[in-house]
């Protein structure tokens, strides 16, 4: 498991989900892209901004 990975474990176990899949599954729903991709869109962000 990786950094990335834990940081959405932390937030899967943060916000009341039972499981990693069903977290995941319910966040690309609302936002359009997993969890894992999200972090990776910020980090690009940010590195451009930077």
């Amino acid at each position: 498991m990786d950094l990335g990975e834990r940081n959405i474990q932390f937030l899967v176990d943060e916000t009341g989900f039972n499981s990693f899949s069903y977290f995941t599954t319910s966040f690309k729903a609302y936002k359009g892209m997993t969890p894992s991709d999200y972090i990776k869109s910020i980090q690009v962000n940010n590195h451009e901004q930077g």
